[in-house]
């Protein structure tokens, strides 16, 4: 019975390190996700206001960054919820 709680309680110790490990790569996953999509973000924004172009197209640009960085920092705010960080 020593042995078996022994042992029960290594794989439980283990499991919380991997699970640990897992959370810490999640973390850093939404810190690529959010750079990418910042970049983006802001590449379009400034692209919109430096170039000639008309303006429906500016406003589709812009529509579009904002969608993409909304649902990237949504994303992110999940992967946050998940890895127990808030």
């Amino acid at each position: 019975m020593q042995n078996y709680n022994k042992k029960a309680e290594e794989n439980l110790l283990e499991m919380k390190k991997s699970k640990e490990e897992l959370y810490r790569e999640m973390l850093k996953l939404e810190l690529v996700i959010g750079f990418i999509s910042s970049i983006t973000f802001l590449f379009l924004m400034f692209l919109t206001s430096f170039v000639e172009m008309r303006s429906g197209i500016r406003v589709l640009l812009i529509v579009g960054g904002s969608i993409i960085f909304k649902v990237r920092v949504t994303n992110d705010i999940k992967i946050e919820q998940t890895a127990g960080y808030y």
